[in-house]
């Protein structure tokens, strides 16, 4: 993965822009989660995403030394 990319995804993350985010998914994206549900589609990643920021109104990721 190229550091240019993963750098955006984090960005789109902590300005909490789930249109963004959903843009880098592909239509057949697939989440597995810890609890080992399985999530697809990027539609359905956008809802997730903007449920989780109404749960963590403050979620940010640091950005990684790349």
């Amino acid at each position: 993965m190229h550091k240019k990319t993963v750098l955006e995804f984090i960005n789109s993350i902590n300005a909490h822009d789930v249109d963004s985010i959903t843009h880098s998914l592909s239509d057949d994206h697939v989440f597995i989660d810890a609890q080992d549900n399985t999530y697809a589609g990027k539609q359905r990643m956008g809802k997730n995403w903007a449920e989780y920021f109404v749960l963590f109104p403050d979620y940010p990721i640091q950005k990684p030394f790349l």
